[in-house]
């Protein structure tokens, strides 16, 4: 059922197209006076206006022009009721907006025609504009994901590359003291050995540090790493990893202390969370002198808890801090105590962080130590 407005400033007209109307199943409603049109649509909901045209104060093609330039009421159908057969005024009314004619006097048969057909048309038009509308999105969807799609590719390519550079580095030091024991063995001293061993030993941990870091992230993006979210405490998870890292931190005689409080709940998965404190406190032990200190600490915020793993190491410049967190970009530094640093547990980091819906950021100014914080959800998240 449709409703249908009357405008027309004939009492008896208005009476005999209501019944009309009636008669073929719609709602009629109507009014004498064209001023109150506006105000009437912005109350009632008009599927189809009947509009006199000779009218006093405001004529018919007027209104139209006027309903035809309002954002709200552009896209009523409206056919126009005339007894003036001039092919100007039909022409003028055309040109304002109006999908039909019907002229008076009135005949039921031909009203119940043109009604069904300018609601069929106007049902056509609103479908058509809705497929076209989803259609669009559906396009503009299609071409960011594309865009997306050619901008990760370029980074991975990008990060591959640079993976390529750090496993060559290390490989290469390698081969170098392989040979030269294999050739100079005899030639060289305890001390020297000893040098070329422990030289041997640190490459051999830095080329299974960066393997062992980018397979983490390769499951990460494949969606092959287990994603099993359930409550949990950030203080036990925080501690089993603190005393997984203790020995390190006590080899540089660095005070590793955690702050979190016990049943700080949040919503995650334990493992992920256990590589995300692993590879944080890991960085904050490189980046942090003989002697210095770091503390781990939470914080509820809103519907979620933020920890931060704060040293008081050798800080990063700002043009540094642009470079942390992105797979595109070469960043690579040596530790206080000549360790050598990827960057790829803080681009694991971010994946993980994001996959338990929340965000990491750093704080940090050159010489003055750092901060980094990423926050995880108290309560079970939607956005599996």
């Amino acid at each position: 059922m449709a409703n249908i407005l009357i405008v027309d400033d004939d009492n008896l007209i208005l009476q005999q197209l209501t019944i009309y109307i009636k008669t073929s199943g719609n709602n009629p409603l109507s009014t004498l006076y064209p001023t109150s049109v506006i105000e009437y649509l912005g109350i009632e909901h008009i599927d189809l206006i009947l509009l006199d045209i000779n009218m006093p104060k405001l004529d018919g093609v007027t209104l139209l022009k006027e309903l035809k330039s309002h954002p709200d009421y552009n896209s009523i159908p409206v056919i126009m009721l005339t007894g003036d057969k001039e092919m100007q005024l039909q022409k003028a009314c055309f040109n304002a907006g109006a999908m039909d004619f019907i002229y008076k006097p009135v005949s039921e048969i031909v009203l119940y025609a043109r009604i069904h057909s300018a609601l069929s048309i106007n049902d056509y038009i609103n479908r058509l504009e809705s497929e076209i509308t989803v259609r669009k999105r559906t396009e503009d969807r299609l071409k960011h994901s594309k865009k997306e799609l050619k901008k990760t590719n370029i980074d991975k390519d990008t990060f591959f590359t640079i993976i390529s550079h750090d496993l060559r580095s290390p490989f290469n030091s390698l081969m170098g003291i392989c040979q030269m024991l294999d050739e100079e063995f005899d030639e060289l001293d305890r001390e020297e050995i000893k040098e070329l061993i422990s030289t041997l030993r640190k490459s051999t941990n830095s080329v299974y540090e960066l393997l062992d870091g980018l397979l983490d992230w390769s499951r990460a993006n494949t969606g092959r790493m287990d994603y099993e979210p359930k409550e949990i405490d950030l203080y036990e998870i925080s501690m089993n990893v603190k005393v997984l890292l203790q020995e390190t931190s006590n080899n540089k005689n660095i005070k590793l202390v955690n702050n979190i409080k016990e049943n700080s709940k949040v919503f995650a998965d334990a493992n992920m969370l256990s590589t995300i404190f692993r590879n944080l406190i890991i960085n904050a032990i490189k980046f942090t002198p003989i002697g210095g200190s770091i503390t781990i600490f939470a914080k509820r915020k809103g519907g979620k808890f933020l920890t931060t793993i704060s040293d008081n190491g050798i800080g990063i410049s700002e043009n540094d801090r642009k470079k942390l967190f992105r797979i595109d970009v070469h960043h690579t530094t040596y530790g206080t105590n000549k360790e050598i640093g990827t960057g790829l547990g803080l681009i694991l980091c971010k994946e993980l962080v994001k996959k338990n819906n929340g965000k990491i950021w750093v704080e940090s100014e050159l010489g003055k130590g750092s901060k980094f914080t990423f926050s995880l959800p108290i309560e079970i998240s939607k956005n599996k």
